[in-house]
């Protein structure tokens, strides 16, 4: 949960080579997540493209668990990439998304945000 899973190249080519034959599906959402998490240490702008994707294909498909698990590893990516606000956008419409449809998300959101706020010096905005 938008945190780096060890990368493996192996692993990274077998959940690529599986993307591409997958339709839209639950499956696709939980792999874009996979992979981003994977790149997000070594190839962070990969990562924040995949994590968009999955965020984008969770939504179409009312897969919200994996949507927000894509948006709270682009929140994380941002972050590190020095882009408080953009991270913080992110995390606000994941959180939203948590609320309605996946609440046990809300405490993970709430951590991902004040990490965002603390990794990036706001310390005042991170306690809030």
């Amino acid at each position: 949960h938008a945190q780096p899973i060890q990368y493996n190249q192996d692993s990274a080519n077998t959940i690529i080579s599986r993307l591409t034959d997958l339709p839209d599906d639950t499956m696709k959402v939980n792999l874009l997540y996979k992979l981003a998490s994977m790149y997000m240490n070594i190839k962070p702008d990969s990562a924040l493209r995949l994590s968009v994707h999955g965020d984008s294909l969770g939504g179409k498909i009312k897969y919200y668990k994996g949507q927000v698990d894509n948006l709270h590893t682009a929140a994380f990516i941002l972050s590190t990439m020095g882009e408080p606000a953009k991270a913080a956008i992110i995390m606000k419409k994941a959180m939203s998304i948590a609320e309605k449809h996946v609440p046990e998300k809300m405490n993970y959101s709430y951590g991902i945000m004040f990490y965002i706020y603390a990794f990036n010096g706001d310390m005042e905005s991170a306690v809030k």
